[in-house]
């Protein structure tokens, strides 16, 4: 279930080349249907004082039965399958080319002056509302959600994998899931989602901030500013709702001279958020390429990082 270090590469190189294909059976589609039916059971029968027991149940068979599967799959499959399941799992739950290939799609929609185009693409990778929002709020909610992304797509998972094996990667995806569907602070999850929502404030805790760190180092690399993207972290990290995504958001927002943050919509309700950064640059479509060369370069970065982690692990075994 720890992974030799040569599944982990095989994993990643398919994760790019192949991305998310949407033929594949996908773990995180499966994870999604099993809460989506607890979550229809629960909001029908239980009284709201019960709520939040409801939501924590509803953690609690999730993780179990996605991390308890896992560890069955790998106890009862013949060793030949280890190979096989390992780097299924660890591929199919890597978001990186699937990350970049959505968010692109909005910025060539964009190009090509199709802005209804755009909002329905971004809808498709972001939580807010997106029906009415003007060029320069698309440009900037698709930086975003590269920045936050980086961490949930990345990050996270690899950061688990290197610490508890396939299983900890299937049990952050399962707590990331469940955060993306019932984790909101709306009327109908306010209660219901808690628990989902402050474990996934705890699981990305510090992978959060080790995306900031990778997103920091890449500015040296690419001629951008280390000195304001460390600034706009130092100010800015904790200013957004979330404990965590204002970390690779400052970082981004820093290291390339932009402004990030500020009012959003989600299912009709206004949020006002603290602008993060400077608007020392212009957020404009053209400069989507160097939040792409970020992307792949601090996911490159922490990709080798994760390789010679694993391959000093097995090495001593």
């Amino acid at each position: 279930m720890y992974p030799d270090w040569t599944y982990f590469v095989i994993a990643m190189v398919l994760d790019l080349l192949a991305g998310d294909p949407d033929w594949a059976p996908h773990p995180v589609r499966w994870i999604g249907r099993l809460i989506q039916r607890q979550d229809r059971y629960f909001m029908r029968v239980t009284p709201p004082h019960l709520e939040r027991l409801a939501g924590l149940i509803t953690v609690t068979v999730t993780l179990g039965l996605s991390v308890g599967t896992t560890i069955a799959l790998f106890h009862f499959l013949g060793e030949p399958l280890h190979f096989l399941l390992s780097c299924y799992l660890i591929f199919s739950l890597l978001a990186l080319a699937g990350l970049d290939r959505e968010t692109v799609r909005v910025i060539r929609a964009l190009e090509a002056g199709d802005v209804t185009s755009a909002r329905e693409y971004l809808a498709r990778v972001v939580g807010r509302d997106t029906d009415n929002l003007e060029e320069a709020e698309i440009v900037r909610a698709v930086t975003e959600t590269v920045a936050e992304n980086l961490n949930d797509a990345v990050v996270a998972p690899v950061f688990y994998l290197l610490i508890a094996g396939v299983p900890g990667m299937v049990a952050y995806k399962a707590i990331n899931t469940l955060d993306s569907m019932i984790g909101h602070a709306n009327r109908r999850y306010q209660r219901f989602g808690w628990s989902a929502a402050r474990l996934d404030d705890l699981v990305n805790y510090l992978p959060a901030r080790l995306s900031a760190l990778l997103v920091l180092s890449t500015a040296p690399l690419l001629r951008l500013d280390f000195r304001s993207g460390w600034a706009v972290v130092c100010r800015d990290a904790r200013s957004q709702p979330s404990p965590n995504s204002g970390y690779p958001e400052a970082a981004m927002a820093g290291v390339l001279g932009i402004r990030l943050g500020g009012p959003a919509t989600y299912a009709g309700q206004s949020s006002v958020k603290a602008f993060i950064g400077e608007a020392r640059r212009e957020l404009t479509r053209g400069g989507h390429h160097q939040v792409r060369q970020i992307l792949y370069l601090s996911s490159g970065l922490f990709y080798a990082l994760a390789t010679l982690i694993l391959f000093y692990v097995n090495s001593h075994a």
